[in-house]
């Protein structure tokens, strides 16, 4: 895979986990019987946060990957040789 491919799906995955962290916070919230409006509010927030730390962890990583991965090093052919190269 190429960097550019890898850089949109841990887009496509960070818009996941945070849709999964928001309902997962409504759930818990509503089982400890908080407020609606806080849940909300605190499900938005943890949704967004965990998703937006997702995906700069994953870019980040994504970027030390090296850009060239295959150098094939090049052989001198026998006409570009010099001749101060040459060992008697």
């Amino acid at each position: 895979m190429t960097k550019r491919n890898l850089t949109i799906l841990s887009c496509s995955w960070s818009i996941y986990i945070g849709i999964f962290a928001f309902f997962f916070a409504c759930i818990l919230g509503y089982f400890s019987h908080v407020p609606i409006d806080t849940v909300v509010k605190k499900a938005i927030i943890a949704g967004s946060l965990l998703g937006v730390m997702f995906f700069l962890s994953i870019k980040y990583l994504v970027n030390m990957i090296p850009d060239v991965t295959h150098v094939v090093k090049q052989d001198v052919n026998g006409s570009d040789k010099d001749s101060q190269d040459e060992v008697f």
